[in-house]
């Protein structure tokens, strides 16, 4: 079960981009979002008071993100297909957030924030991720992936056997 704090995207687009990878034994994440900070495994009244903290606050978040490129994440298993964000705003929303929750674990990746569109459970063959490469270059050449996608809401949100539960909606300026 785990919690974390996320933009969240909902695009058309992308749903529409995910049946590409169908296929493969991909299928579409049930809450396009950009994971701004993982906390952990919280439950209890240790979750109930980080997002008490939360809520109170105020945050500076994008309503735009910029999307620059795709990869397969994790790196040696590839079991997401991602497009890959550049938007300074937030790291520096992730730095704020950080300093006020403390999460519970750090993060077994390095912060790359991206937008998961497709998933699936075990890692493909070496065949197939080569396959796969080249449908997101043909994709992103041919300007089948979008380029930018509006940001709905800041929210903390709850993972539970692959199904999201956004816990509670953050206030947010531009």
């Amino acid at each position: 079960m785990g919690t974390f704090v996320a933009l969240l995207v909902d695009d058309e687009r992308l749903k529409e981009l995910a049946k590409s990878f169908e296929y493969y034994g991909y299928e579409p994440p049930p809450l396009l979002h950009v994971t701004i900070v993982f906390l952990g495994d919280v439950s209890g009244i240790y979750l109930h008071r980080l997002v008490a903290t939360l809520t109170e606050k105020v945050f500076v978040a994008p309503k735009r993100l910029r999307i620059v490129g795709y990869d397969l994440l994790p790196p040696g298993k590839e079991t997401n297909i991602a497009l890959l964000v550049d938007e300074p705003r937030l790291v520096e929303l992730r730095n704020e957030i950080l300093d006020i929750v403390k999460p519970v674990k750090e993060d077994r990746f390095e912060y790359r924030p991206h937008l998961t569109i497709a998933r699936r459970a075990r890692a493909p063959d070496r065949e197939t991720t080569e396959r796969i490469v080249k449908l997101l270059e043909n994709l992103w050449r041919t300007g089948r992936i979008p380029r930018t996608v509006a940001c709905r809401e800041l929210a903390v949100v709850q993972s539970i056997r692959g199904t999201y539960r956004v816990l509670s909606k953050l206030r947010t300026v531009d």
